[in-house]
């Protein structure tokens, strides 16, 4: 009884990741198919382990298939910054904005954007994080470059950006860890077009 109650725990949890999973783009995806495959692994070794005839049971897989999770585990944490970011309120805030806005990492990669965002640069869905701002925003990516270089710069108006007549005012703000360390920024595109 209490392994059949342990297993329903475990596959009503891993359902309820496999829905956020449908949901989620960028980085978030990653991190949760490193989440699903951590927990899927030991999962299955011990079902064949339990299911399984006589003959399966002899050796139990499940020790080693622990230490294989904690691989993609530690992919999750460390490459995808698992307990880093949170999407808590990413989807309440961000995609109601009518700005244009991005996430982006240290390497100003592209982690998330809201759906102005992929409207300014004709993406209908998420793209995959190893995309640079550079590649889809050039413009926007030297302005930013140009602004983390020299804030004091010779432009009356760094912040301000003109791309297909439209004008957008920059807003770059940098995201840190709880540990101040420096893990990305928030670039919001203010269209002011109608301001002027």
């Amino acid at each position: 009884w209490l392994l059949l109650h342990n297993y329903l725990w475990i596959f009503l949890s891993t359902g309820i990741i496999l829905k956020s999973l449908w949901k989620s783009q960028g980085i978030f995806r990653k991190q949760l198919v490193s989440l699903v495959w951590g927990i899927s692994i030991p999962l299955v070794a011990n079902l064949v382990y339990q299911l399984g005839g006589e003959s399966l049971k002899i050796f139990d897989l499940t020790p080693a298939s622990l230490a294989v999770s904690g691989l993609f585990f530690a992919v999750g944490l460390i490459r995808y910054q698992m307990l880093g970011l949170i999407p808590s309120a990413y989807e309440t805030v961000v995609q109601s904005m009518a700005d244009p806005v991005f996430a982006l990492d240290r390497k100003d990669r592209i982690l998330l954007m809201n759906r102005a965002g992929q409207k300014l640069i004709s993406c209908r869905q998420w793209i995959p994080s190893h995309y640079r701002l550079k590649d889809f925003l050039p413009d926007v990516w030297q302005r930013l470059k140009t602004i983390r270089t020299n804030p004091d710069g010779n432009e009356s108006d760094p912040y301000r950006i003109i791309m297909d007549s439209r004008h957008y005012y920059m807003k770059n703000l940098p995201l840190k860890s709880q540990g101040g360390d420096h893990i990305g920024s928030l670039l919001i595109l203010r269209d002011e077009t109608d301001r002027i």
